[in-house]
């Protein structure tokens, strides 16, 4: 996990965003390799991602073996990033604004409405 200098934020999760894979190579070379893998604790059970352009990995840090196997052939273009989380001290919240009411509550609330005086005896 990464966390600031001032241990004011720290990452749990981490983003790769697949900028291209095996079909799509700026040399025209296939890529070989370059797979992220997530290994068992105890090292013998592995499971790989292979790059493929335009999808996202997230996982989290924390006791998640994980490493990045050598790109052989090609070129393995992603972005890396963490999410970053910062701690909130408890301080008094405002009480929230009640939302204005759409049209699909105002029908739901008529249905159930109706539905529910139509229990009672009542009729609309």
């Amino acid at each position: 996990m990464y966390e600031t200098d001032d241990k004011t934020e720290r990452s749990y999760f981490t983003l790769h965003l697949y900028l291209n894979d095996g079909n799509h190579q700026p040399s025209g070379e296939q890529l070989k390799g370059g797979a992220t893998t997530f290994w068992s604790m105890n090292m013998k059970n592995r499971l790989d991602v292979q790059p493929r352009m335009g999808s996202v990995l997230i996982f989290q840090q924390n006791f998640l073996v994980h490493s990045g196997n050598y790109v052989e052939h090609g070129m393995k273009l992603t972005m890396r990033t963490d999410i970053m989380y910062s701690k909130v001290e408890d301080e008094e919240a405002p009480e929230p604004e009640p939302e204005p009411e759409s049209r699909h509550d105002s029908v739901v609330k008529k249905v159930f409405g109706w539905v529910s005086n139509r229990r009672e005896g009542q009729s609309n």
